[in-house]
């Protein structure tokens, strides 16, 4: 079914007639420094978006950046480090749906930023500690610090 659909808090499935929904998303990269004697040292910066029709897509359009570190200490060749950014703007149809449901859901335009370090423990295990602090995208929620871990292992 090409058509759109919704679940609505005490209502179910809301059908749309939305049809050829699409989006658009652009990303560039660019190396900011490189070390001239290690092609892996370098700094990156990733920059990118999306944009859509607001129906059926949950956003309208979004933005990304990200700033990465590969090989800062040369003790260390298989660590990166990064900070990223984001920011979404939720699509009109969403709010209006949203603020109408019970529950006070009425969703907001979010945003979230995160700073990383990836640990080589060896060339198949990672380990990653980041800090993020997110916007929720409803308006009775509060500003979320989130502390975590990743780990990662190739096989």
């Amino acid at each position: 079914d090409p058509h759109d659909w919704l679940i609505v808090p005490g209502k179910g499935l809301v059908s749309t007639s939305q049809k050829m929904p699409f989006d658009v998303a652009p990303y560039v990269s660019q190396v900011l420094w490189q070390d001239c004697c290690n092609k892996d040292r370098k700094i990156n910066l990733v920059v990118g978006g999306t944009i859509a029709y607001s129906n059926p897509s949950f956003s309208n359009w979004n933005a990304f950046a990200k700033l990465e570190g590969y090989v800062l200490q040369r003790s260390r060749p298989g660590d990166r480090m990064g900070v990223a950014g984001w920011y979404s703007g939720i699509s009109p149809n969403i709010k209006d749906i949203t603020a109408a449901a019970p529950g006070g859901l009425a969703a907001r335009d979010n945003w979230g930023m995160e700073l990383y370090y990836n640990w080589e423990i060896t060339p198949w295990f990672h380990l990653t500690g980041d800090l993020q602090v997110l916007q929720n995208s409803t308006d009775t929620t509060d500003t979320a610090l989130v502390l975590g871990t990743r780990a990662i292992i190739d096989l």
